[in-house]
């Protein structure tokens, strides 16, 4: 692929994500009292703004899709899809995705200032259900984008910590609509979204690592993705909401550390056969 095409790929997919994503968010807030109760003479409820929202939780894979389609056409469109899924899953990845997402609750049940009362069984069961049940959902569209489009583009320039670190940043922006109100009360709004950018630059290196692990299929990683939402909604989320915003800090760093770790090992390791990232070339 040529500089002005990498170029190219990388202006278009950034701006057709935050494009897609903000805009629909913006959109639900705009919406939020707005609601569907029927169609003829079916009786439903249906609040539009969450419709709305789910599109932008989207944006990332659909904006590769027309990235894909706009530059390089069907044939390239279809090679991008076999290289994401055209693989068997790496069984191994996948179940380290899991093992890694592990350090959310191991942090919840060690934290200091920990005053909730879990049912562990009870959250253990529903993670467990929410992990399945999610996977196909925002997990697969954002990995779609970050790791299946992003994160070989980047990779064709710069090696993998850097490249990680670069995803990071974009992806942690993009939650800005999102993250930035929705801390707890004990923080400010710019310490929380700050604390939670942290966070995402930790689990960039992970997921980088995983990516290079599947050799650029994205089982792994949407299964990391998953896991990692439904770990944060069962005792993430409640621990931030009664602690405020240093648990996020102490995963990012716990997290990061093993990526960063798994990354330099895999780079000085001449074992490990990494994918192809360039998607673009016939």
């Amino acid at each position: 692929m040529s500089n002005i095409t990498k170029k190219s790929s990388f202006v278009l997919y950034i701006a057709l994500t935050f494009l897609i994503s903000w805009g629909a968010w913006y959109a639900a807030a705009a919406t939020e009292r707005l609601h569907v109760t029927g169609i003829l003479s079916l009786h439903f409820k249906i609040q539009v703004h969450e419709l709305i929202e789910w599109i932008g939780n989207f944006g990332p894979g659909l904006a590769a899709l027309l990235s894909v389609l706009a530059l390089g056409g069907r044939t390239t469109f279809w090679k991008f899809l076999v290289r994401c899924f055209g693989k068997r899953p790496n069984v191994l990845a996948c179940l380290q995705a899991f093992l890694l997402s592990l350090v959310i609750p191991l942090t919840a049940y060690f934290y200091p200032q920990n005053r909730i009362q879990w049912d562990w069984g009870r959250a253990a069961w529903f993670a467990v259900l929410e992990i399945l049940v999610n996977a196909g959902l925002a997990p697969l569209w954002e990995e779609l984008g970050w790791r299946g489009y992003l994160l070989p583009l980047l990779l064709n320039k710069a090696r993998a910590v850097p490249a990680s670190f670069a995803v990071g940043l974009v992806w942690g922006f993009w939650h800005l609509p999102l993250r930035l109100h929705s801390g707890p009360s004990t923080s400010s709004p710019f310490g929380f979204f700050l604390a939670f950018c942290f966070y995402i630059f930790g689990l960039t290196t992970v997921f980088t690592w995983l990516y290079n692990q599947s050799r650029g299929t994205l089982y792994a990683a949407i299964m990391f993705h998953s896991a990692v939402n439904s770990m944060s909604h069962q005792f993430l989320e409640p621990l931030v909401s009664g602690a405020g915003s240093l648990p996020l800090f102490i995963i990012g760093f716990l997290i990061g550390a093993i990526g960063l770790a798994l990354l330099l090992r895999t780079d000085q390791s001449k074992q490990t056969e990494l994918p192809d990232n360039d998607f673009f070339d016939p």
